[in-house]
């Protein structure tokens, strides 16, 4: 089992992968709705469960 440090290593190892190293800067809109009319997640992976 981790220690209460080593816990918080982790954590903060884990957030500056996430933030640190994403860079959305670049990345491209994703519209609102789709051709069908059916409305996008904005903030959910595409294809759940792969």
């Amino acid at each position: 089992m981790l220690g209460q440090n080593a816990q918080e290593d982790v954590r903060l190892i884990e957030l500056f992968i996430s933030k640190g190293l994403r860079d959305d800067s670049r990345s491209a809109g994703r519209p609102r709705t789709v051709s069908s009319g059916l409305p996008t997640p904005l903030n959910s992976p595409i294809f759940p469960g792969r």
